[in-house]
């Protein structure tokens, strides 16, 4: 069975990248306590970062993105057409992270399988991250089970 992914992005003006790093840290922390199995992929604030975590991006479902700070659409839109599952972009309420996620859906909805997450780095997001984790695990034990 697949392991989701955790991998945070963050531009690179001014301390945008060490917002990124303190939130991956935190959402980290509280999806490990939610009891959640996660492979920690890291942050990444370029497309030439990206090359980095780019055959982890294709082996993790479902691929969680912490979408830490703004100007970030246009990596959130690569990193979606690398992956191979379900992509849960976790948009949060500062730092320009919600438009960035919301001008990246609006190219890459065609491709599916992505869902929004809105909201900080608390336990309420955790658990709504943590039940598309847990839907996924749940649809990979039911797949070419017999029924009936």
């Amino acid at each position: 069975m697949m392991r989701a992914g955790l991998l945070t992005i963050s531009s690179t003006l001014g301390r945008q990248e060490e917002a990124g790093k303190r939130f991956h840290k935190e959402g980290l922390t509280l999806l490990t306590e939610c009891g959640v199995p996660l492979h920690d992929l890291g942050v990444v604030s370029s497309l030439e970062g990206m090359s980095r975590v780019q055959s982890a991006i294709r082996e993790v479902n479902p691929l969680i993105v912490l979408v830490a700070t703004g100007g970030t659409s246009r990596l959130i839109r690569r990193i979606c057409g690398a992956a191979r599952g379900l992509v849960v972009l976790w948009g949060l309420p500062t730092h320009n992270s919600l438009p960035s996620c919301l001008e990246a859906l609006s190219t890459i909805r065609e491709r599916g399988g992505v869902r929004l997450v809105h909201g900080g780095v608390n336990q309420r997001a955790v658990e709504k991250v943590a039940f598309y984790i847990r839907l996924v695990e749940a649809s990979e034990r039911l797949h070419g089970a017999r029924l009936g």
